[in-house]
């Protein structure tokens, strides 16, 4: 006999989340737990945000100097 104690948890990773209404309350509901847990990540998200859109904003407008060009400076 084993003496192993079953201990029944529940693992977000194996339950199965279609990519429909279920899938996105989900999702949102997650978000909302570790957004109310976790008292920095109501300062970092907002700012998270402003800086991702101010990054694509820049990259979209950006010209290069010549097609092809690479991006970075050597």
């Amino acid at each position: 006999m084993s003496t192993e104690v079953q201990n029944p948890q529940i693992n977000s990773a194996k339950i199965p989340v279609a990519g429909n209404i279920a899938g996105a309350i989900f999702a949102l509901g997650a978000v909302a737990i570790c957004f109310t847990g976790l008292p920095l990540v109501r300062v970092m998200l907002p700012a998270a945000l402003l800086l991702g859109v101010a990054i694509a904003v820049v990259l979209r407008f950006g010209r290069h100097k010549k097609v092809g060009a690479p991006w970075i400076p050597k």
